[in-house]
């Protein structure tokens, strides 16, 4: 029948270690011995002009399988399941066809690179050793080529944790596209920016299609709250880079006027908060500078700078906390138990300025926000 698809994947081997990455236990997750998954029904592909993430029918199927060596290969998503410790687990089977075709045309003189094999390596390199700090990034299991015979041949698949299917693109401008929504993918974008990590793929077109939300347990009726919002993923590291340095001014949150991009200095950063109407478009007149809580803190930050140069045992990203911290209230991005260090203020005499939201006084922001007298900074290494 037409409208049923199934498809039986059997791991006979271990092997994570295809296509030149070089995996290894440490780098991917793993899948139980013998695991076996099932995939039913029809894959999703995304929408290169919309973003949306869409199901194929049984035409689009064929279309995908009948791929031409003179265009871009697509990969499409399967939703799979198998059983873990007794338990149904939801994975997705990411999937490229006629891998040796594609590799020997449209890849030709690449290295055997595709985005597919870029955003399994970067994750095996620089993701999977972060997984408690960025919770958010869909654990990967490995990536394997598999006979399909007639179906499409040999292909290219990874399997990585199913997230869901919306992406943020799905669900803008409706019930579920709420502010406290927009600030959490803001947060979870800075969060990789703390860590150095560029996506490099959410201010392209279309914007944020690589923001998935599992709305399991929402509705119209019962949307998402700022006390209950829904898991919230980004995928696709296939153009990602590990060694940013961010030098953004301001952290990502709803500012109330719009900085210039020059001010800003974070690129994916700007372009995200606009993307997500956190940032007005518009250019800020003289007096939204004077009374703009953004402007304040912008001046803030480059006079802190100023009176205390920071060097390199006194990192840009605390002040970058301070300031959060300082002008809203903020906790700190990451818990510095997983930092393994802990940062700490003192004033002219030696006395800690408390740096923790639960402690934060109007007195203590005077303090930061003085100018005259900024406070020290120490970074105390905690010993576990």
């Amino acid at each position: 029948m037409r409208d049923e698809l199934v498809i039986f994947l059997r791991f006979e081997r271990a092997d994570r270690s295809c296509c030149g990455i070089a995996a290894s236990d440490a780098e991917f997750e793993t899948l139980p011995a013998e695991q076996h998954l099932v995939v039913r029904g029809f894959p999703m592909s995304t929408c290169e002009a919309s973003g949306k993430r869409v199901q194929l029918t049984y035409d689009n199927l064929n279309n995908w399988r009948a791929w031409n060596s003179d265009e871009r290969p697509r990969a499409v998503y399967f939703k799979a399941e198998g059983q873990v410790n007794g338990r149904t687990k939801h994975f997705c089977v990411k999937m490229m066809p006629n891998w040796p075709t594609a590799l020997r045309t449209y890849y030709k003189g690449k290295g055997g690179s595709c985005p597919l094999k870029d955003d399994a390596e970067f994750y095996a390199k620089h993701l999977r050793h972060r997984a408690k700090i960025l919770p958010f990034i869909p654990k990967q299991y490995g990536m394997w080529i598999a006979a399909t015979r007639e179906f499409v041949g040999s292909v290219l698949f990874s399997v990585s944790d199913w997230v869901g299917a919306n992406t943020f693109v799905n669900v803008r401008n409706t019930w579920a596209d709420t502010p406290d929504v927009r600030a959490l993918i803001a947060h979870h974008v800075e969060v990789l920016h703390e860590q150095a990590i560029l996506h490099n793929g959410l201010a392209s077109i279309p914007l944020l299609h690589h923001v998935l939300l599992d709305m399991t347990g929402f509705s119209k009726a019962n949307p998402p709250t700022r006390d209950r919002l829904p898991a919230c993923y980004i995928v696709d590291f296939s153009k990602a880079d590990a060694k940013h340095a961010c030098a953004r001014t301001l952290p990502f949150v709803k500012l109330d006027v719009c900085v210039l991009f020059e001010n800003f200095q974070c690129f994916e950063g700007w372009n995200v908060l606009i993307a997500l109407n956190l940032m007005p478009k518009c250019r800020p007149t003289s007096d939204d500078k004077v009374d703009s809580q953004a402007r304040k803190a912008l001046d803030w930050i480059h006079e802190y700078d100023a009176k205390i140069p920071l060097v390199d045992s006194i990192p840009w990203s605390v002040m970058q906390h301070a300031q959060r911290l300082c002008f809203w209230k903020l906790p700190l991005l990451v818990d510095p138990a997983l930092l393994g260090r802990r940062y700490k203020f003192v004033d002219e005499e030696g006395n800690e300025v408390p740096f923790n939201k639960e402690h934060v006084t109007e007195e203590t922001n005077e303090v930061f926000q003085r100018g005259s007298t900024c406070p020290q900074l120490v970074v105390e290494k905690i010993v576990p």
